[in-house]
């Protein structure tokens, strides 16, 4: 089932992805999209770790965070609904801390335990990270108090951090369809 929610995330991202560049090159802009690539991938990964979790009290601490962030978003929109047009610094918070304590939480489960799906938790260890504050800086990068080279060289670093994290993604998928290949042939 993880990998099902794995694979799954790997299409959206890559949809939102594509679109995102069109709307790029036809030069509309397209920052609220970057909510539902948030929300989305909160989502979807908070659902990865709960099934991978084996611990009921690690699976609570999830479901009910879980619930929190998407309650606290969606009154947060309730109440701001022009949030969706600028970098929300509150939901680029609640959806990749969260995700990065899940993924510390699943490298300390592998410490006792063979650890499965190590690359991809590494790539949210990484990129989640890195990138949170390359966004939670959003608003002023995309403003005109920077520099446009500075900005444009910050932008370019999370693009390699995509990149990074889309090939730690790809080995993960790699190794595990191919121990699901294998498991099925037996």
């Amino acid at each position: 089932m993880a990998f099902n929610i794995l694979y799954i995330y790997i299409i959206i991202s890559l949809s939102l992805l594509t679109i995102t560049n069109v709307f790029n090159e036809l030069k509309i802009r397209n920052l609220y999209l970057s909510h539902f690539y948030f929300i989305f991938q909160y989502v979807l990964i908070s659902i990865f770790y709960i099934i991978l979790f084996r611990n009921n009290d690690q699976r609570r601490f999830i479901q009910i965070l879980f619930i929190l962030v998407i309650l606290t978003l969606g009154i947060q929109y309730v109440i701001y609904p022009l949030n969706f047009f600028k970098f929300n610094l509150l939901e680029i918070f609640l959806t990749s801390f969260p995700l990065t304590i899940y993924s510390i939480i699943h490298l300390y489960n592998s410490l006792t335990k063979k650890g499965v799906y190590l690359y991809f938790n590494a790539a949210i260890l990484i990129y989640i990270t890195a990138t949170t504050l390359i966004f939670i800086l959003g608003n002023y990068i995309t403003g005109v108090e920077i520099d446009k080279t500075i900005a444009r060289n910050i932008w370019f670093i999370h693009k390699i951090l995509y990149l990074a994290f889309l090939t730690l993604i790809l080995l993960e998928w790699k190794n595990s369809f191919s121990s699901y290949k294998i498991k099925t042939r037996s």
